[in-house]
């Protein structure tokens, strides 16, 4: 064998040797899985519409704002909403930017056979 093939050998011995001292110090880490809320945004669609039958409008702020809602839950309201306005179910108002968003029902007859092909 020539010298060159020899450090080579070496070389590749000493990699491995040095791998397999290093995966035998490192301690595995145990991955902890944390299930997650689900909130449907077709959920926040229905219970926005619930809520504007009985009332004229409603206020995004304070939806947002109600005890124990969370960021997953203002995602879900706020991607309901423009699902709402596409849909043309809803129509929103705002005085000015950065103020409340106040929503309305269209129409107080509305039929809910609309979101029934809505996924999620």
């Amino acid at each position: 064998m020539a010298r060159e093939d020899k450090e080579l050998s070496l070389d590749i011995y000493a990699l491995a040797k040095a791998m397999d001292d290093i995966l035998g110090r490192v301690k595995e880490r145990r991955q902890i899985v944390i299930p997650g809320e689900v909130i449907k945004v077709k959920d926040r669609m229905y219970e926005l519409i619930n809520r504007l039958r009985e009332n004229e409008s409603e206020s995004f702020f304070v939806m947002c704002e109600a005890a124990g809602r969370k960021k997953v839950y203002i995602i879900a309201l706020f991607l309901a909403i423009l699902e709402l306005l596409r849909l043309g179910v809803v129509s929103v108002y705002q005085d000015e930017q950065f103020a409340d968003i106040r929503i309305y029902l269209r129409e107080k007859e509305f039929d809910p056979a609309i979101l029934e092909n809505i996924e999620g």
